[in-house]
């Protein structure tokens, strides 16, 4: 019996910036379950998936699981040489910062749009079919008008593992929407 042949993938097709906005505006439930189930586990107040935008500049919100949901997408750009969000873009690297606030590089944009500071944050980079297309986030806050200083809380390697392994399962996820709809 003859193996079918299929023609190679073209990924380039595939990732088109206007099928990827598509296919992040409408995400699949169970791609925004997930960002939300990362959320809620690792105990953030927001998760946030950012894709770069066409110039390549900054990274835009595709989804956001948190209360702030609906003005973080609406108005927030991240400039890709600013902030910590930016910087996991750049280098690829995930990280956990705990005391964001007080780390100089982190970006204080989004902070004063919603009025809040960033306590501690995870960022991983985002993957399509290999190719860095963004950074999921998940923030906890602080209110710095708060009279009572807020419970102490942080993230630790467990979490980030988390964040890893769910940020992985949205990619692929993804993905197999992008080859069901491509075949």
């Amino acid at each position: 019996m003859k193996a079918a042949f299929r023609a190679p993938l073209d990924i380039d097709a595939l990732l088109e910036p206007a099928r990827l906005a598509a296919l992040h505006r409408d995400p699949d439930p169970l791609t925004r379950h997930y960002l939300d189930l990362g959320r809620r586990t690792i105990t953030a107040d927001e998760g946030t998936l950012w894709l770069i935008d066409d110039a390549e500049t900054q990274l835009v919100p595709a989804f956001n699981t948190g209360p702030s949901a609906e003005v973080i997408l609406a108005r927030h750009r991240q400039p890709l040489d600013e902030g910590l969000i930016g910087m996991v873009f750049v280098n690829g690297q995930s990280m956990v910062e705990n005391d964001a606030h007080l780390n100089e590089n982190q970006s204080k944009r989004l902070d004063r749009m919603l009025g809040c500071q960033t306590r501690s944050l995870i960022a991983v980079p985002y993957h399509l079919f290999g190719r860095r297309l963004g950074v999921a986030s998940f923030v906890q806050l602080d209110d710095p008008r708060a009279e009572a200083p807020a419970t102490s809380r942080s993230f630790n390697p467990g979490h980030l593992e988390e964040a890893e392994n769910l940020v992985s399962l949205m990619a692929r996820l993804a993905e197999r929407k992008l080859l069901v709809e491509d075949s």
